[in-house]
């Protein structure tokens, strides 16, 4: 199974989830060579001489691992869901997070719904414009008013392939530029935003949300999981990228508090395990790490039981 035998092969994307993957995997300990935002190499290097790496578009990386062309691979949720692909989703990254949505002009002052698009629309035939087909067709049929319409497919259009139905709805495949297509190639638009901004400076105007968050995962394909050296090198390398968002999401703080007050100190403390308690007498120093969110209120407690000389640190990683 992989392209390369011996070794595990790991498919990294390119394009807007590039650079975060990137520093995932320099604060995962990874050293990479000719993976940056500049480098034209598709075949980048990595210090760990047991994997192989290769750079694709997210689009293609689900296909490709469940075909088991590569073994793992870095992607957006919203692509496995695209291509259908049989994966074992093994890690929410979470970064590159984006919303699918459905835009149209804002020219269409009326049309606030699909279900009023399709009003507006279902007599003369309704292009909408998109790279994500099969999410599209899944939507759009999912939705009753839809449904109440007709139960054929919408049709689809590709340059290599058309699946024509009765239904006056067309899905277009885009290659890009999405925005760009109405009003004169499109009705409508599918297509993902980070912020929404390209939607409004393109005069749309968002009326549904087909996916309300897509985000990068780690996914494996299923046989490579069955092999006991791969698997075994897939879980090292989760672990390590767990161990950075797990770093990401929490402080490590040391903190001298009243040896006297040390009982109540340490039953406030959601720590990840136990405190680490050195007594010096009258001063006893913790140690601990806690999420984020509680940092603020655990401070507030201990500097109300005495606590001086409080350091906070970002840890790298947090691998147990």
């Amino acid at each position: 199974m992989g392209i390369e035998e011996g070794r595990l092969n790991f498919v990294l994307p390119i394009g807007h989830l590039q650079e975060d993957t990137l520093k995932l995997l320099e604060e995962g300990a990874y050293q990479v060579r000719g993976y940056g935002i500049d480098s034209r190499s598709y075949r980048p290097i990595m210090d760990d001489g047991e994997v192989s790496l290769k750079v694709l578009r997210a689009q293609e990386v689900p296909i490709y691992v469940e075909e088991g062309f590569h073994d793992i691979g870095i992607t957006g949720h919203d692509w496995v869901i695209e291509a259908e692909a049989d994966i074992e989703e093994l890690s929410d990254l979470r970064y590159g997070e984006v919303r699918i949505l459905l835009a149209v002009p804002n020219a269409l002052g009326d049309v606030n719904s699909l279900d009023e698009l399709l009003d507006r629309y279902w007599d003369r035939g309704i292009r909408i414009s998109t790279e994500y087909l099969r999410l599209s067709e899944s939507y759009i049929m999912g939705m009753e008013c839809y449904r109440r319409r007709t139960d054929e497919s919408p049709t689809i259009i590709t340059p290599w392939y058309r699946r024509v139905t009765s239904s006056p709805v067309k899905l277009i495949l885009s290659f890009g530029a999405t925005e760009a297509k109405p009003p004169d190639d499109a009705e409508a638009i599918i297509d993902n935003t980070t912020s929404g901004r390209t939607i409004r400076e393109n005069d749309l105007k968002v009326i549904e949300t087909v996916l309300a968050s897509s985000t990068a995962r780690l996914i494996a394909n299923k046989q490579s999981l069955e092999d006991p050296w791969k698997a075994d090198k897939i879980g090292e390398i989760r672990t390590a990228f767990e161990g950075v968002l797990r770093a990401r999401e929490s402080f490590h703080v040391f903190a001298n508090v009243p040896t006297r007050q040390l009982s109540g100190a340490t039953q406030i403390l959601p720590a990840m395990k136990e405190v680490s308690i050195i007594d010096g007498g009258e001063w006893s120093r913790i140690d601990f790490v806690i999420p984020r969110s509680q940092f603020r209120e655990v401070i507030r407690e201990l500097k109300r039981l005495g606590a001086e000389d409080i350091l906070r640190y970002s840890p790298g990683q947090i691998i147990a």
